[in-house]
């Protein structure tokens, strides 16, 4: 088995103790296997598989004396073990990830004891490091009795997290935010997932720190130069959009579009659950390995890639921030959306500027800014429940423009394709929602949020039963003119979020003169969240709060702080 998070892990102890540290491996689980120059110093093995599996399915064994636990640690039987079927998929760990996630709460208690004598008696660490924050649920007691800095790697766990079957990722996930208060230190390959993983631990982003990944080089010396032509482009690991596979096939499409040259792309891994096809013969393949076989696509060579199952490759899981927003629809379904956004003079122009504008059509057409239409699909419209949501807002009292007729922008398709890729048809009907962010006056945050209430009250009256997504969209902290161009208010942009969350109603309640002086002329558009946000239950009376989904704050190479945030009604 090569795993790039344990070759990450060993190589990094290899350079501990090169540069003269005292470095002890202790192995949970199973042996520990390494390849390379020379063992490791390793302890004996703590977290038994086969005693976390018992202590798991049976409480007898959760007060067995250690003596006959030692019987299940012996590496001799650990590894005559693993050579047989175990399960290692997300989907079938969901409550032995909760209890080894829950510490001293969890079934696994004197497995933790265990570890905890020894670190104290025999290792006495002057710092602990955790190779990933599934084991987090060692932290707490690592504080609490040793009283030494934890550590902690980040390799990819939120989304074996993600792949577990429900109820169980909400739940890892608090656990995880829980154990990190007790973790002084998280360690990530790169500044994107770093960012990531502060928000999705609900941890300070100055804890997180980036250590790259890397490969010695020495060990790949070549003979004798090899041939650059055609041009090629390996990747090596599991064939999963999660590694970043959809983005390099994106960019392999675009350089062999570009370049007027051969070039080959060769993938080498396992696919999800291991089925591979050789696609030259339609057989499947013992070893679960995807094969290759080049052809010509245009007078270019690219590789063919087969499953055995069908799998769609950067339909679901695509980096954050948008990610798990796509994770979140393709679960849900919708059977239409409603998407409030900022009409940029494409519909409307300082001719007729509508507060609030409902688009009633059977489609509305990718609008032409100045260099042709976007090459996105026309949206759908769903007239029927527009129609409905006009009539009943319109008679609570919220004066709409209902448009007939209207071709719809990036304000619009942009989020779209956000949230459901590059498609060739958007996957439910779209109803539109322009919002006047444009030309003062613009609504007020609790006008807005007023509206949310009643478009939800519409929804819920329509005669059929339907799966309705309410996109609240528009641009974080951010000014495109005058003296302050360019600013970018961090703080503010935070402080939304948390009000968003927590305190609904002061969000409503922040006037236009505060998004104007903290978040520039144009941060007046998180107004249109409040629409959104005025949605759910708990602004109803339904429920006493919401769940926090997903949180994501970053400042890209633009003019314009991105922030993306998921909540879902308790």
């Amino acid at each position: 088995m090569y795993c790039g998070a344990c070759a990450r892990d060993i190589n990094l102890i290899r350079g501990l103790i090169a540069a003269g540290h005292d470095v002890q491996v202790i192995p949970l689980y199973t042996p520990l296997r390494v390849e390379g120059a020379g063992p490791l110093p390793t302890s004996r093995i703590f977290y038994s598989g086969i005693n976390v599996y018992l202590q798991q399915m049976l409480a007898f064994f959760r007060v067995t004396p250690n003596a006959l636990d030692r019987l299940f640690e012996t590496q001799a039987l650990l590894r005559l073990v693993s050579k047989f079927a175990i399960e290692t998929r997300a989907e079938g760990l969901g409550p032995m990830t909760i209890s080894v996630l829950a510490g001293k709460d969890g079934f696994q208690r004197k497995e933790l004891g265990k570890l905890l004598d020894y670190l104290a008696s025999e290792a006495c660490p002057d710092i602990v490091v955790l190779t990933n924050s599934l084991l987090s649920g060692i932290a707490p007691e690592v504080k609490r009795r040793l009283h030494v800095p934890v550590a902690c790697m980040l390799q990819g766990e939120e989304s074996f997290v993600a792949g577990m079957a429900e109820p169980y990722p909400a739940r890892a996930r608090e656990l995880m935010q829980r154990n990190a208060r007790d973790i002084d230190l998280f360690i990530s390959p790169g500044e994107t997932y770093a960012r990531q993983m502060a928000a999705y631990l609900a941890v300070p982003q100055e804890r997180v720190r980036v250590i790259r990944a890397g490969i010695d080089a020495g060990s790949y010396a070549c003979e004798k130069p090899v041939s650059r032509a055609p041009f090629t482009i390996g990747y090596l690991s599991v064939i999963t959009p999660g590694k970043g596979l959809d983005l390099l096939l994106s960019a392999f499409a675009s350089i062999v579009k570009a370049q007027d040259c051969a070039a080959v792309l060769r993938i080498e891994g396992e696919p999800p659950g291991g089925d591979g096809v050789n696609p030259r013969n339609d057989k499947p393949q013992g070893n679960g390995k995807l094969f290759l076989e080049s052809q010509s696509v245009d007078g270019r060579n690219v590789s063919v890639i087969a499953f055995q199952k069908p799998v769609a490759l950067g339909s679901l899981v695509f980096p954050w921030p948008t990610g798990e927003g796509r994770i979140q629809l393709a679960a849900l379904k919708p059977d239409v959306a409603i998407v409030v956004y900022n009409d940029h003079a494409s519909a409307f122009s300082t001719d007729l500027i509508p507060t609030f504008a409902l688009g009633c059509a059977t489609e509305f057409p990718p609008a032409d800014e100045g260099w042709g239409p976007r090459p996105v699909p026309v949206a759908d419209g769903h007239p029927e429940l527009a129609c409905h949501i006009a009539q009943e807002v319109i008679l609570n009292e919220f004066d709409l423009t209902i448009v007939n007729k209207m071709d719809v922008d990036h304000g619009l398709t942009v989020p779209l394709s956000l949230l459901f890729g590059q498609v060739e048809k958007w996957p439910c009907p779209v109803i539109p929602l322009a919002v006047n962010v444009v030309q003062y006056p613009p609504p007020t945050g609790h006008r807005c949020f007023m509206l949310g209430k009643a478009i939800r009250r519409a929804v819920d009256s329509f005669p059929k039963d339907l799966k309705v997504a309410i996109f609240g969209t528009g641009g974080m902290s951010h000014q495109l003119q005058g003296p302050r161009a360019g600013l970018i208010n961090k703080d503010f942009d935070n402080a939304f979020l948390d009000k968003l969350i927590a305190d609904s109603a002061a969000a409503a309640a922040i006037p236009h003169i505060d998004y104007v002086r903290e978040a520039g002329s144009e941060g007046i558009e998180l107004v249109m969240w409040l629409i959104a946000r005025g949605a759910m239950d708990d602004v109803a009376g339904r429920s006493d709060g919401v769940t926090l989904k997903h949180r994501f704050f970053h400042v890209p190479a633009s003019n314009t702080a991105v922030g993306h945030l998921i909540l879902e009604n308790k």
